[in-house]
């Protein structure tokens, strides 16, 4: 039988011994020594110290700061807080000035006034950051119908991500049913998609007045008093 080797072995500089079991099979597994702090890799709150442990590093949020970490699921350090009162003076929040600050342990956020409606997603902004006067169409009886430009200098991008979502937004301000608001659109189908060609404005405006508004259409009499409304939707002159 030969005796257990009681000598340690010999760590090179800049490694820390992780072995399972370092008291009695030291040396089995060794790790780098790295400073985050100092390598930029720490991912502390840019108001908060990050302090070098021998395995990682730790963060700690700065006098005058908060740690609301916790409240985002986060480890310390990583979300800190000044606490200052933003909503006291505007030029230190965006909310638009028809809407309420309401002030957070984290920051603030905005809400719109009664009487105004919430816009800020259109311009991918946080709620609060647009708010417009809410308007209700007259309840009176429409047939309206969207005269859409589907020619090819409007392009499909701008055809899907505004024109489309204008008419969302707008037949929203109606009461769609059948003895109230008809919509219709004309130079598409139920699955509206994108046209290219030449801009034929004069002539789409024709075909509606004399098709789109027929009765065979869908469009009610005249002698019913139904008010007919064509909005067009064009980006240029037409050819």
């Amino acid at each position: 039988l030969f005796p257990l080797s009681t000598t340690s072995p010999a760590f090179q500089a800049g490694y820390i011994d992780i072995s399972p079991d370092p008291y009695h099979l030291p040396g089995r597994k060794c790790q780098q020594i790295v400073n985050e702090c100092a390598d930029g890799t720490a991912d502390c709150s840019p108001y908060a110290e990050c302090i070098d442990l021998q395995q990682g590093y730790m963060c700690k949020c700065k006098t005058g700061y908060t740690d609301v970490s916790s409240r985002y699921s986060l480890q310390p350090g990583r979300r800190c807080s000044q606490g200052a009162n933003q909503c006291t003076d505007p030029s230190l929040h965006s909310c638009d000035q028809n809407a309420d600050c309401v002030q957070l342990p984290d920051g603030y956020t905005c809400k719109c006034f009664g009487g105004y409606v919430d816009v800020s997603s259109n311009a991918n902004l946080a709620p609060g950051r647009v708010c417009t006067l809410s308007t209700v169409c007259p309840v009176q009886a429409t047939d309206l119908v969207f005269l859409i430009d589907g020619s090819g200098s409007i392009g499909s991008y701008i055809f899907q991500t505004e024109v489309l979502r204008f008419l969302a937004e707008f037949t929203e301000l109606f009461d769609i049913a059948p003895d109230k608001t008809r919509v219709s659109v004309v130079q598409y189908s139920d699955q509206i998609s994108y046209l290219t060609g030449l801009t034929r404005t004069g002539a789409a405006i024709e075909h509606v007045a004399t098709e789109a508004f027929s009765e065979r259409r869908g469009a009610r009499p005249l002698s019913q008093r139904v008010a007919r409304v064509c909005i067009v939707i064009t980006d240029g002159r037409s050819q």
